[in-house]
């Protein structure tokens, strides 16, 4: 069974800009930014990897989180 993974319209739009940044600290990175998230949310989507909670409200509410490592 697949992981109901729900994206907020604010966050798809909040990923735009470090993958501006990344793009201007060097050619294609922007790319492979937005390509670690695609796959990140293909493994939230399998439950491949433990979620670690939210901190605060958000946490104890249900939300977890997924820290990438390579671009950050």
């Amino acid at each position: 069974m697949m992981r109901r993974v729900r994206i907020l319209d604010a966050a798809a739009d909040e990923a735009e800009e470090p993958a501006a940044w990344y793009e201007l600290q060097r050619a294609g990175l922007g790319a492979e930014f937005e390509h670690v998230v695609d796959a990140a949310l293909d493994l939230l989507e399998e439950e491949i990897v433990p979620l670690t909670a939210m901190p605060g409200v958000a946490g104890k509410r249900g939300a977890k989180r997924l820290i990438l490592k390579r671009l950050p």
